[in-house]
């Protein structure tokens, strides 16, 4: 226990010592901590859905994907188009009504397997709504976010399906308000070089970096967008 105090306290030092670093940017100045919050500001209507069937569709979308030139889009002309399925059961039956490769038409992704795993992840979650005596599903949703424990994440609802990681349950938990991290080699990276350890496991620094940001009053998500904003290329802008 004293070694992990030790660990949250020397991170959260770090953390101050990192939104003082600066970048030079196409010959521009910029700190890490503005750098961050512009790319904070930029995501900020990823992280404000208020609709169980967008979120289920983006995580599962961005398996592999890039949110910007993929997944965003889709989202954006399913909402669009189908403004009115607005719930997991309507979504469920969608699907079903549609057919596997009609839906994948939709969608625009040619991967019946994905659209699959789609309709899995939505009945995972019809059955945890129902069990749990939830009426809404998106407070249903969120309280699977809430309670999911990560040792003893191989029992879970969402993580058991076949196709799902702990980055897709970690961007699912984030999407639904659960300010915590995927996870990142970036990331783990920088605990490893500010610890001056060797090796940590994903199962290990997570839950570190929550209780960092506990202490140090900094979300996950912008510590996250701090130690990236030194990753960032400086032909790009913040």
């Amino acid at each position: 226990m004293t070694e992990k105090i030790t660990e949250v306290n020397k991170l959260c030092e770090k953390i101050e010592d990192l939104k003082k670093k600066t970048r030079i940017i196409e010959g521009n100045t910029y700190t890490t901590s503005e750098i961050a919050k512009r790319a904070m500001d930029k995501n900020l209507s990823k992280w404000n859905y208020r609709n169980s069937v967008l979120i289920i569709l983006d995580a599962v979308l961005a398996i592999n994907r890039n949110y910007l030139t993929f997944v965003k889009p889709r989202i954006l002309r399913f909402k669009k188009n189908f403004g009115e399925i607005d719930t997991i059961n309507k979504m469920i039956d969608l699907i079903k009504s549609k057919g596997i490769n009609k839906f994948s038409e939709i969608i625009q992704y040619n991967d019946p397997t994905r659209i699959k795993l789609l309709l899995t992840v939505y009945k995972q979650f019809k059955s945890y709504m129902e069990k749990k005596g939830f009426d809404d599903d998106l407070e249903a949703m969120k309280n699977w976010a809430e309670n999911f424990k990560l040792n003893r994440a191989k029992d879970d609802i969402i993580l058991s399906i076949k196709g799902i990681g702990l980055s897709t349950v970690q961007y699912l938990r984030m999407l639904l308000g659960v300010d915590t991290m995927m996870p990142d080699r970036h990331i783990k990276a920088w605990i490893k070089e500010s610890l001056k350890i060797d090796r940590i496991g994903k199962m290990t620094y997570i839950p570190l970096l929550e209780e960092v940001s506990k202490q140090s009053n900094v979300s996950c998500k912008m510590i996250c967008e701090l130690i990236w904003a030194l990753k960032k290329p400086k032909n790009t802008r913040p």
